[in-house]
């Protein structure tokens, strides 16, 4: 049978619906601390990029000393020698690279000619080396050019040791350095280059803020050349260089400098290159909760609230928890690779099922206590009370 339409009763569905969803959503902030909140967002944001296609970046290009390099050029020797890294940055800059990250220890170059870059930015990275309590910068070559600037290599580990996320900054002993990426992009977008800044008030600050590295895939998804490779292509007239930001790092296994992400294990200038392209506009990997964007399942929810209403209960119920999981999945999903966007609708899907079971429990109480009722006016009258009939 039909029930008439009741205003008083759908405005009551709508406020208790309303303070289910707003309450979840405060809940779900105040869960994002929890270590089980967060290992599920880590789990979810690693499988996201496990089916992210490949893109192959069209702006960065990686020189790479490989393990050939480093057995014939270097002879097995490290450190690398300074004067066979100078031929092979002469060799990089022929081409005439926009920006050129150079992820190497070269505070010992002490009397090696920088190679002239006119109109190359070279961002050199230096180490924060600890010493007697105090963290300070190391050093860089004594004849780089005064326009380089620097980056200090830094990665930052969840306690899962996965990297996912970078910094912006470096926390010395009494001030703040750029990072390798935020000089690079910089530099890239003809900005000026970040220089430290000592701390505010003298006092050292607390975290430093993170944002996530939105990994355009595996090492696959930069061009690169070994810098034997580079070496014999001087003279060929060849520039794949040109207008670039490259990195030159190391990628041999004596390095040791390779490090476990969502996309597998990557070198530390493979790194440095994804957390570069992240700052470039139209690669951000964002999270923001704001906005139509960020309240687009809040909003989903509301429509859902609005309208289900006029559904019968058990139909509703088992709508939402046919299409509500799907609608979170594929919600996150097109978010995160259309939109470059990192969310979670599980909130408020959890809180409209919640709503439900409320109504439902709500309902159960209404019957019971009508049955009672009725069971006791029939027997005030001296009628038979019916019997429930077992199965």
């Amino acid at each position: 049978m039909t029930h008439p339409f009741s205003w008083r009763k759908y405005i009551r569905h709508i406020l208790t619906g309303v303070c289910f969803i707003y309450g979840f959503g405060h809940l779900d902030k105040a869960l994002e601390s929890t270590s089980v909140v967060q290992h599920l967002e880590k789990a979810n944001l690693d499988a996201l990029f496990h089916g992210k296609p490949l893109d192959v970046s069209k702006d960065i290009f990686l020189v790479t000393v490989t393990d050939d390099d480093y057995s014939q050029i270097f002879g097995g020797i490290s450190p690398l020698a300074p004067a066979k890294m100078s031929e092979i940055l002469s060799a990089i800059l022929e081409h005439h690279p926009k920006v050129l990250g150079v992820d190497f220890d070269t505070s010992g170059w002490k009397d090696i000619e920088v190679p002239s870059h006119e109109g190359t930015t070279i961002v050199w990275a230096r180490e924060l080396i600890s010493a007697g309590g105090q963290t300070q910068l190391g050093g860089m070559p004594t004849r780089a050019a005064t326009s380089d600037c620097y980056g200090v290599p830094s990665y930052v580990p969840d306690d899962d040791s996965v990297i996912r996320e970078y910094s912006s900054s470096a926390v010395g002993s009494d001030r703040l350095y750029p990072t390798v990426p935020v000089n690079l992009a910089a530099a890239f977008q003809n900005h000026p280059c970040i220089v430290e800044q000592p701390f505010k008030d003298r006092k050292k600050p607390g975290d430093v803020p993170r944002k996530l590295i939105n990994y355009a895939g595996d090492a696959r998804a930069f061009n690169r050349l070994s810098a034997g490779a580079l070496l014999q292509l001087r003279g060929s007239g060849a520039h794949p260089l040109k207008d670039k930001m490259v990195l030159f790092g190391g990628s041999y296994r004596a390095a040791r400098d390779a490090y476990p992400t969502p996309v597998g294990y990557l070198d530390g200038v493979v790194i440095l290159a994804q957390t570069a392209q992240s700052l470039l506009p139209g690669h951000e990997l964002r999270t923001e909760r704001g906005g139509v964007l960020g309240n687009w399942s809040a909003i989903q929810s509301y429509v859902i609230l609005l309208v289900g209403y006029f559904l019968p209960k058990g139909w509703r119920l088992a709508i939402t928890l046919v299409t509500g999981p799907i609608d979170a999945f594929f919600g996150n999903w097109i978010w995160f690779y259309t939109g470059a966007t990192f969310l979670s609708f599980m909130p408020y899907l959890v809180s409209l099922l919640a709503h439900q079971t409320y109504e439902h429990i709500m309902d159960y109480r209404a019957l019971t206590k009508e049955n009672r009722e009725m069971k006791a006016r029939l027997m005030a009258h001296g009628l038979p009370v019916p019997e429930r009939q077992e199965d």
